[in-house]
């Protein structure tokens, strides 16, 4: 059976692309039903490896790294707006002193569980910057991979080259490497108001 955040990420790019599965595996050149099988049959017994979604994401530009954190640690992935390309216009595109087509890619992640020593409530969204490049002292969230589990978890906290130094967990500063990867610099917050 294949994980929940493949299929979210296969959906995704169908939508994003908008291209079918066949297509998009035709792009990585891998067989079309590698693909397609697991979801058009959510009980398929094989799972979906990473080295194909490497490949795919190599193929069509579209990560899946946030897809996978979104299911690990603290906080949930909740939406990854699109990148601005070159426009016509730069008005109302980028902050003063940046060029439209580098303009700021956010991404939303919730809050999911208390932070002691945090600045952000249970419910808060964060705001990332998935293309910025964090300061030293800039808070940042950042993935801390397990590949021999096949998992991840969401830190946050204040950037210390080569550390994140996570909320909640200061006394133990995570090294930026192969394992532990920036997702970006937190830009602004909201609380996610109630219903």
């Amino acid at each position: 059976m294949v994980e929940q955040w493949k299929l979210e990420y296969l959906e995704h790019l169908e939508a994003a692309l908008g291209k079918r599965l066949s297509a998009i595996a035709e792009m990585a050149d891998i067989a079309s039903t590698t693909l397609t099988r697991p979801v058009n049959d959510r009980s398929h017994k094989y799972t979906l490896k990473e080295t194909t979604l490497d490949k795919v994401a190599k193929a069509t530009g579209i990560p899946y790294d946030n897809f996978k954190a979104r299911y690990f640690g603290a906080a949930t992935f909740v939406h990854p707006a699109s990148t601005i390309s070159k426009p016509e216009s730069s008005k109302g595109f980028a902050e003063p002193g940046i060029a439209p087509w580098k303009a700021r890619t956010p991404g939303g992640y919730k809050i999911d569980k208390p932070l002691p020593n945090s600045p952000y409530q249970t419910g808060t969204i964060l705001i990332v910057d998935l293309n910025g490049k964090p300061k030293p002292g800039d808070e940042i969230i950042a993935n801390k991979l397990d590949f021999e589990n096949d998992s991840a978890e969401t830190l946050i906290g204040r950037f210390a080259p080569p550390y994140i130094i996570p909320f909640g967990n200061e006394a133990n500063p995570e090294v930026i490497d192969g394992d532990v990867r920036i997702v970006g610099p937190i830009v602004s917050f909201f609380k996610e108001p109630a219903l």
